[in-house]
This record gives C-alpha cells, sequence and structure tokens, in this order.
C-alpha cells in the first residue's frame, strides 16, 4: 500500500480498474482539446490529480471547514482526487518563515507532485499600503511565472488558480470600524485589481472573492451575523459562502443550482483527513525532528511516527474517494447555526496503522532525517 501523493500511479491502477481509468483520461482530454482554442474559464481536473491549497491564514483554516474541498469531491466524484492543504499563517508570496529544513514551497509542492495549484494571497501584502502596489504587481509576476516554469508532478506545469483576498468587515469597536474599514478595503480592492491583471498576463485562472464577500458582509450585518472573528479570518459562516463563491467562479457549479439535503457527514470526513494530515505537515515541535535539535534522536523515531499517521491519512483518502457523493448543491444545503465543526473532536482509530518503520515512505516527513549531536 503506498501513500498519496508520493506513489500515485501504483494506487491508482490498484483502485480503478485499467479501462475505467482509461475511459476517465480519454474523456478528460477530448473535453480540454475541444477548449484548446480559448483561455481556460473554469477549472478542469483529470483523474488522480494532486490538488494542493497553499497560501496566507485564509488557505490555513480552508482545511479546518473543508467545504471548498468537498465540493471538488462531489463536482469529480469518481476522480480519485488527493487535495493537500498547505496553507499557513503569515505566508507571503515571497515571504514562507519556516522551521530548519522544512522545506522551500517549492520543495513541498514538489514532494506533493503538485498538478494544481490553488494560491490564496494577497492580504498580508496588502498592509504595505497604495504605495506598495507596483511592487506587490512585481512580487507577484514574479511568484507565478516562477512556478509555471516547474514541474512537480514530475512532467508538466502546474495548473495554477490565483485566489483574491476577502474584504475587511465592519465588527465595531474595538476592532477597526467606520473610516478606517473603509480605507482598507480600497487598498483591498486595488490589491485585488493587480491580481486580477496579473493573471490574466500570466494566462492563469483568477477568483476575486472581494465583491462577493462584500455583499455577504453587508446583508449578514443586516442580520447581526459576523462572517469573521476578528474582521479579516472567516468563520464557519464566512467560509460556508467563500466556498460558493469559489466553486462558482472556478466552473464547478452555477449560481442557479439550488441547495439540497446537506452533505455534513462528507464534510466530516474531509475536516477529519485534514486535521490527520496537519499533524504530518505541521507537527506541534518541528525542531526537535528536522531542526536544531534532531540529533536528541538515536533513530528515525519522529519520522516513522508522523509517517504512521500519514497511512491513516491515505486511509481517509481512500474512504472518502469510495464513499457516496451527493449533488454538489448539497455542499451547501445548510447554512451554519452556531457550533463550528471543529468544535467536535476528531477521534482516531489506529486500526489499520502499519508498524513503526513500515508505513510508506514520505519525502515531506523524511527530509533530511535525524542527525549527530554538534
Amino acid at each position: 500500500m503506498d501513500l498519496l501523493p508520493y506513489r500515485r500511479n501504483r494506487l491508482i491502477s490498484n483502485s480503478l480498474r485499467p479501462g475505467l481509468v482509461l475511459a476517465m483520461v480519454l474523456m478528460s482530454m477530448l473535453m480540454l482539446s475541444q477548449q484548446s482554442t480559448q483561455a481556460e474559464d473554469r477549472l478542469q481536473l483529470l483523474p488522480g490529480q494532486n490538488v494542493v491549497i497553499a497560501g496566507n491564514t485564509f488557505a490555513e483554516r480552508m482545511a479546518l471547514y473543508g467545504y471548498f474541498e468537498t465540493a471538488l469531491y462531489c463536482a469529480y466524484p469518481m476522480h480519485h482526487l488527493t487535495v493537500r492543504n498547505l496553507g499557513w499563517s503569515g505566508d507571503e508570496v515571497d515571504l514562507m518563515p519556516r522551521a530548519d529544513n522544512t522545506g522551500s514551497f517549492e520543495e513541498n509542492l514538489g514532494w506533493h507532485m503538485a498538478d494544481v495549484v490553488i494560491l490564496c494571497f494577497g492580504m498580508n501584502e496588502s498592509f504595505a499600503g497604495k504605495d506598495g502596489l507596483e511592487q506587490w504587481r512585481m512580487r507577484l509576476g514574479k511568484f507565478v511565472s516562477g512556478l509555471k516554469s516547474q514541474k512537480f508532478n514530475g512532467s508538466s506545469a502546474p495548473k495554477l488558480v490565483l485566489v483574491s483576498p476577502i474584504s475587511h468587515e465592519d465588527l465595531g469597536a474595538p476592532m477597526p470600524t467606520g473610516k478606517a474599514v473603509e480605507e482598507r478595503n480600497a487598498v483591498l480592492k486595488a490589491y485585488t485589481k493587480v491580481m486580477a491583471e496579473v493573471a490574466a498576463s500570466e494566462g492563469i485562472l483568477f477568483v476575486d472573492l472581494f465583491e462577493p464577500m462584500t455583499t455577504h458582509m453587508a446583508a449578514a450585518a443586516k442580520d447581526n451575523r459576523r462572517l469573521t472573528v476578528n474582521g479579516i479570518h472567516l468563520n464557519e459562516r464566512g467560509y460556508y459562502h467563500a466556498s460558493r463563491d469559489l466553486a462558482e467562479a472556478l466552473g464547478l457549479i452555477s449560481a442557479d443550482i439550488a441547495s439540497t439535503d446537506n452533505a455534513e457527514a462528507l464534510r466530516r470526513a474531509v475536516h477529519e483527513k485534514n486535521y490527520l494530515y496537519h499533524l504530518c505537515w505541521r507537527p506541534l515541535n518541528p525542531y526537535y525532528i528536522w531542526g536544531g535539535r534532531a540529533w536528541c534522536w538515536e533513530d528515525d523515531q519522529p519520522m516513522d511516527e508522523l509517517e504512521q499517521i500519514g497511512a491513516l491519512v491515505q486511509m481517509r483518502d481512500e474512504a472518502i474517494w469510495k464513499s457516496e457523493k451527493p449533488s454538489i448543491g448539497a455542499v451547501w444545503g445548510k447554512l451554519p447555526q452556531g457550533a463550528e465543526i471543529w468544535e467536535q473532536p476528531v477521534l482516531c482509530s489506529p486500526e489499520g496503522m502499519p508498524a513503526k518503520g513500515e508505513a510508506p515512505r514520505m519525502e515531506s516527513v523524511r527530509r533530511n532525517g535525524a542527525r549527530p549531536k554538534p
């Protein structure tokens, strides 16, 4: 048993009949070829692809709620997609502080064999104000063109999706309010415009979340509700709206598709898979695993343990693939009413977990391994 996405092809061949795989690939290639004469205006995925969500706090917290990822599984129910969230609070396009040996952004995309990368940036960078707009244009352009030049999956350049920041919600005092929020939103709108222009010049998909979230926030205010916890970081209701806007912008769902009975069981499965993967991707003390005190271990015990958790992540992937997928409208079938999905703890049984040292190897866990005492 191999751990996706590191040995994708072998796992797919074991999970699907070869004829079915070939048929799906040919159908997907036909769909792509039919649109080759025009710029791609929607997210089209192939079977077995690895989708990475990356960026700032907006991206990181997407893993908590799982709305958009659940929509991907419903939009492509037979594709056996592998979705990994590499969001990291505070990240900017060219500023991603990490512990020793965590690996560069590009190295991590390579370890995850990324076919598609959804990039959520712009919020942190916008604090440079309007004086930083041209610098933002240059930084973003260099970042995108650099990613386009890579072949993280080993064979082709990644498909990139650029996602704008949301607007700033006015929560009233003591949070920023009134004119201060208006000025922040003017800056955010300007940064979003630059993102749209860079995406157009680079020929990649772009999603404007600033405008639709401004509308949602105004409607929520009339009902005395909030969509963020602090003005810029969404709560569950906020992600409910933002994920649908994202799905609509990428052509996964149309505005006139009505919501049906909810898909909470699938979204919960996505949340639990993401929780487990976060333990591998962001262990509590990487300084003792890859950093300055990695010499404390006589063997590769920390890496072995993380790979054991990684095996559980793969089991969750497979369970999601095998689960019955509702219609995509069902993802938004129930508006959040209060308690958030992460408030219920993830209970994990080690049943099926391989013995220590026998789990499939994960390059993103191994990195440099334990080192001798300095």
